[in-house]
């Protein structure tokens, strides 16, 4: 079992609280442009339109970071 140097966990810890900011931002974005009101509007809770952003800016940093660090 190898183990892994300290570097990269603060690698990850650096990506991951970069997603969590780009998430973050994103979905004030979002109620900003009045995406969110208008899915409240047809009867979709809120945290299901925070939700799928969420999901998709941590899908599309893991994809752009899988991409930068691959040998």
């Amino acid at each position: 079992m190898s183990q892994r140097p300290l570097a990269w966990y603060a690698w990850a810890a650096l990506i991951g609280i970069i997603t969590a900011l780009f998430a973050v931002g994103g979905a004030m974005f979002w109620v900003y442009i009045g995406v969110d009101p208008w899915l409240a509007s047809m009867g979709v809770p809120p945290w299901i339109g925070h939700g799928l952003l969420t999901v998709l800016v941590v899908f599309a940093l893991a994809r752009g970071v899988k991409r930068v660090m691959a040998p």
